[in-house]
């Protein structure tokens, strides 16, 4: 199902752009803070229970705090008229996988980018989580040439950051 010309509150979804085994992504237009950003609709069933959907959105809190120039960035995580959706910053460029298919990266390219993946790589495991899905479709290259850490959907905490995510949980109740 297309959610394409929909509206997910404050989301007005334009354009489907991706689709992988959690859900489909969409770019979609933030009326209230009139900007362009990504929506990925996670699969019907996909969070089956209370229990993995407070797991999820605890875990995207998480994500949310990861701040790194080659982390897309996370939004929120929200539920609409039955349907669990995680917001994220839109990256426009082409992802690595699309552009080795064109050509081969020189060189200097490969160490460039290869450094961006090791620096934003860093940072998430210093914040516990595991990306586990690490793969050239999830890694894009944006316009201006910064590589991008992209769908975090099979992302595993650390066992310290599973504690810090229980603890959320536990204040959040």
């Amino acid at each position: 199902m297309s959610y394409v010309g929909q509206r997910f509150g404050r989301y007005r979804i334009e354009e489907e752009i991706g689709a992988g085994g959690m859900g489909v992504v969409y770019r979609a237009y933030d009326e209230k803070l009139e900007r362009q950003l990504a929506i990925k609709v996670l699969t019907p069933g996909a969070l089956n229970d209370e229990a993995a959907r407070k797991r999820f959105r605890n875990e995207a809190r998480v994500l949310s705090r990861l701040n790194h120039p080659s982390i897309q960035t996370i939004y929120d995580f929200e539920n609409f008229d039955g349907h669990d959706y995680l917001v994220s910053e839109l990256v426009a460029g082409e992802s690595l996988d699309t552009r080795l298919r064109s050509s081969a990266l020189l060189e200097k390219e490969v160490v460039r980018l290869g450094f961006q993946l090791a620096q934003g790589l860093t940072a998430a495991h210093g914040a516990g989580v595991l990306h586990r899905d690490l793969k050239p479709a999830n890694l894009r290259v944006t316009l201006d040439g910064r590589l991008k850490i992209l769908d975090f959907g099979l992302a595993s905490l650390s066992p310290d950051a599973a504690e810090a995510v229980s603890t959320l949980s536990t204040q959040t109740m």
